[in-house]
């Protein structure tokens, strides 16, 4: 990212809360009488300097059409968001709070570039610093194990997760830490407030919609149940989380696979 003078940073700033008042941008003349300067000229080259080194675009001869790039917001949100963001931050967290003034698609550039230079590593819904490693020790790292272990091996009739908690020979706050983990890394996916299921069931449970939907794109509970094999317990959260997926849509009653 090339240097930036002072100046040149004032007058950054000076055009991103003018563009925020006012939803247009301010002409040189304004730009010169802000910063007490006698010529347009000595702004305009200030404003082809930042043209130059990316942080602006204006349309040629057009009145108040400056804007700024995403590089700008870049160079204004990515040192702020490394800042903020911890071991397993929600996405949705760190958009409202550290880029809640960045345009959606800027934010998504920001967090895209981030990743793609391998500074955050997004899993799921969270997001984490890529240096960050955790580190278990090895009654965690079995604790871990054994929260898997639990939840693969009841396919889709998962236990209630403080009965998975509970089996564990730790304290409840520091086996939830452990669950969460999980659901970071992506081994377990919450589906409600009390069902917990692994990651290679509701891959299966995926395949089983892509096949019969080869029959039908709509789907009854009770023909969902008889599929998937479950009780309504498990079937109707299950179908209001991929409801939240869009891998189906309600219908009434009924779903439609999308």
């Amino acid at each position: 990212m090339e240097h930036l003078t002072k100046r040149q940073k004032e007058i950054l700033n000076f055009i991103e809360k003018y563009l925020q008042s006012h939803d247009y941008a301010p002409s040189y003349r304004e730009i010169a009488e802000f910063f007490h300067l006698t010529s347009v000229a000595t702004v305009a080259d200030h404003l082809e300097n930042l043209k130059a080194k990316g942080y602006l675009t204006k349309d040629f001869n057009e009145a108040r059409s400056l804007q700024l790039t995403p590089r700008f917001d870049e160079r204004t949100f990515e040192i702020p968001l490394m800042g903020r963001i911890a071991a397993g931050s929600p996405i949705e967290a760190i958009r409202t709070k550290v880029l809640a003034r960045a345009h959606p698609l800027i934010a998504e550039k920001v967090l895209q570039q981030l990743a793609q230079q391998n500074q955050i590593v997004v899993t799921g819904e969270t997001i984490r610093l890529a240096a960050h490693k955790i580190v278990l020790t090895q009654e965690e790292d079995q604790a871990r194990q054994q929260i898997a272990r639990s939840f693969e091996r009841a396919g889709l009739t998962v236990p209630a997760v403080k009965e998975v908690l509970g089996k564990l020979p730790m304290e409840r706050r520091k086996a939830e830490k452990i669950l969460q983990l999980l659901i970071q890394d992506g081994t377990l996916v919450r589906v409600s407030e009390d069902l917990v299921f692994h990651s290679q069931a509701l891959r299966k449970l995926l395949r089983l919609l892509a096949q019969y939907k080869s029959t039908s794109d709509r789907i009854s509970v009770s023909t969902f149940k008889d599929l998937a094999q479950l009780s309504r317990k498990y079937a109707i959260p299950l179908l209001e989380y991929l409801d939240r997926e869009r891998v189906t849509r309600r219908s009434g009653d009924d779903r439609i696979l999308l």
